[in-house]
């Protein structure tokens, strides 16, 4: 059984991680902030807040593995809404 959960979390991970390098590539891929409208800046803040709120507050319990991949996927949005 331990074998079992040890290879569907290594299938979940390869699915992720390519999900994970797409969504670092957008956002590395946004003009620089000088170039970015008011509105780019609003929307990635409520994006930052809905997923900071998903972070305190899931939907499921989620192990401490879980909860430092989805704050590491917040780093990005993060330093380009602070920039």
């Amino acid at each position: 059984m331990l074998a079992e959960r040890r290879e569907n979390s290594r299938a979940a991970f390869a699915l992720t991680k390519p999900l994970k390098m797409n969504m670092v590539k957008r956002i590395m891929g946004r003009p620089r902030q000088e170039e970015c409208s008011p509105q780019d800046n609003a929307l990635g803040l409520m994006h930052l807040r809905r997923l900071f709120s998903e972070l305190c507050h899931p939907p499921r319990h989620m192990t401490q593995k879980e909860q430092e991949e989805k704050l590491y996927m917040m780093l990005p949005v993060f330093n380009r809404v602070t920039q």
